[in-house]
């Protein structure tokens, strides 16, 4: 169960990667008529500033030890996530309506993607390590790494692109949609995706919880050793030496 619910919550982080990188450009330039050169520089910036914070602040997370610490932490990081893609799902949704170029509007979306690019850039690494440690046996653990990295090609770096797309052009067919909101459906399709890393994060913990009894206290306290009255005896004591 760990192992499947960290490899999910790997590819599902990458999906929203690949997600952003496929629609930002034409998201921006169509909603607030934005430079294209001015869009792929904010992307840029952005995504780079989010991650960044986010691998500076997990750098001091240690997930080979003890996955309890790790999944509770990630799971505050997509809980920030989380509340960043809500931000950003808010900025978009009100740009949409309004029409007008709204600065407003602007800023607040990237606000959210920057707490949204922080926790996602937390999990893909830890998620990692959490999952390629819950393959207790050595000798197949090289294929659970090469599971999970073909998990997460399929599920986050080809769908990523995908799925938006198909979002899009379903929508297009079914409800007659203009340029500006099917890419708002595409982006609703990309950040809400954070939700299903969250949940995969929780489910995680749960099956580490349920696995693995915390240990009381008292078991964890190393046993007191008993001195030896010897070893209070100065180096150079007076008979130490027989002449």
């Amino acid at each position: 169960k760990l192992y499947c619910r960290s490899a999910m919550a790997f590819a599902s982080s990458n999906y929203v990667n690949a997600g952003l990188a496929f629609i930002w450009i034409r998201l921006f330039v169509e909603l607030w008529k934005m430079d294209k050169q001015l869009s792929v520089v904010s992307y840029l910036l952005l995504t780079g500033v989010g991650g960044g914070l986010g691998i500076c602040h997990s750098s001091g997370i240690e997930g080979s030890h003890d996955p309890r610490l790790t999944l509770t932490y990630l799971r505050k990081a997509m809980c920030n996530s989380c509340l960043g893609a809500v931000m950003t799902l808010v900025g978009l949704s009100l740009q949409l309506i309004r029409g007008d170029i709204r600065h407003i509007f602007l800023f607040l979306t990237w606000f959210g993607v920057i707490l949204l690019c922080m926790g996602i850039a937390s999990t893909t690494g830890l998620i990692q390590i959490v999952c390629n440690n819950s393959v207790e046996d050595e000798k197949v653990r090289s294929f659970g790494v090469g599971l999970a990295q073909g998990i997460n090609n399929f599920f986050g770096n080809c769908f990523g692109p995908l799925l938006p797309q198909m979002v899009m052009d379903l929508l297009i067919a079914a409800f007659h949609l203009n340029e500006a909101q099917a890419l708002f459906s595409g982006a609703v399709s990309v950040v809400c995706i954070a939700f299903a890393v969250l949940g995969y994060v929780l489910a995680a913990l749960r099956a580490v919880e349920h696995g693995q009894p915390v240990a009381p206290i008292d078991s964890q306290r190393m046993e007191v050793v008993p001195e030896d009255a010897a070893d209070q005896q100065p180096l150079l004591h007076p008979w130490c030496c027989n002449y």
